[in-house]
């Protein structure tokens, strides 16, 4: 088992680097804040409800190929009489006019494996596109510019290169709500603050499930979240050291299922090969 770098020699790894978000060159101890505003709740509008907005977990919003994409799990839809579609998933946005506005997709996709029961576990994942252009808005800053065709996954580097692994998502225990009641004692302007966390990983895995790898929280960090409820469709990154020892990102993949302590992560290398099948390279 590999041990991971101190903690001291992390933060001055990341002291030393700089990294390009959407353009813009951010110190690398700070991209993973950075990262966040690219990290949703996923929203759902709930019309004629007290409850406008709820939310079941996170997602990841970024370009691939001029297309913009959210990534989820298709779990947090629900099952049965309380199944959402894609149509109710919305991100929260500011208009023009600065009011909060809810703007739904375009379109969605998800894997299919031709019905075999035993891959069934392998299509929880969408693909949630927007449109460039939502009327007057340009949604393409709300989404990570991220080169997923050149971007390291965990399997293109050395174990001994990783600095840290961490998710970015939005647990269940850091959602709080505000409102007032009525004369009749009914929810009245409801305000419901979602507050993203990192989650840090250890740097060891397994592949006991297809298409995944199952980390487990960091042994020096267990006490930071005791409960994983909320995680899924969390983005994992990680940091590691190049052959010049200059820090670079890398994407591990999205947070499936968690729970214990464990998570289970859809691997980049699968995710990357749907989403070549959905936007091939455009030849000629």
């Amino acid at each position: 088992m590999n041990s991971p770098l101190p903690i001291s020699s992390v933060l001055s790894a990341l002291m030393k680097t700089s990294m390009k978000i959407n353009g813009v060159l951010t110190p690398a101890r700070q991209v993973a804040n950075s990262l966040q505003r690219f990290c949703r709740p996923v929203c759902f509008y709930n019309e004629g409800s007290d409850y406008e907005i709820s939310a079941a977990g996170s997602s990841f919003l970024f370009r691939f190929r001029s297309h913009l994409v959210a990534m989820c799990s298709k779990h947090q839809f629900g099952s049965e009489s309380t199944k959402r579609t894609p149509d109710h998933y919305c991100i929260i946005i500011d208009s023009l006019n600065e009011e909060k506005i809810a703007v739904t997709p375009s379109g969605a996709a998800t894997p299919r494996f031709g019905g075999l029961s035993e891959y069934g576990f392998a299509e929880d994942i969408y693909f949630i596109e927007y449109s460039t252009n939502q009327g007057s808005l340009d949604f393409r800053r709300y989404f990570a510019d991220i080169n997923f065709d050149s971007v390291p996954d965990l399997r293109s580097i050395e174990r001994e290169q990783l600095i840290v692994l961490f998710a970015i998502g939005y647990p269940s225990d850091l959602v709080s709500y505000d409102f007032t009641l009525d004369d009749e004692f009914l929810p009245q302007d409801v305000e419901v603050t979602h507050r993203f966390s990192k989650l840090i990983l250890s740097n060891d895995w397994d592949e006991g499930m297809d298409f995944h790898l199952t980390l487990d929280q960091h042994e020096k960090y267990p006490e930071t979240i005791n409960n994983l409820d909320g995680f899924s469709g969390s983005p994992v990154f990680f940091f590691f050291k190049d052959r010049l020892s200059q820090v670079q990102l890398g994407f591990a993949g999205m947070v499936r299922l968690g729970g214990n302590g464990t998570v289970h992560i859809y691997e980049a290398a699968q995710i990357q090969k749907f989403l070549n099948h959905l936007y091939p390279t455009q030849s000629g």
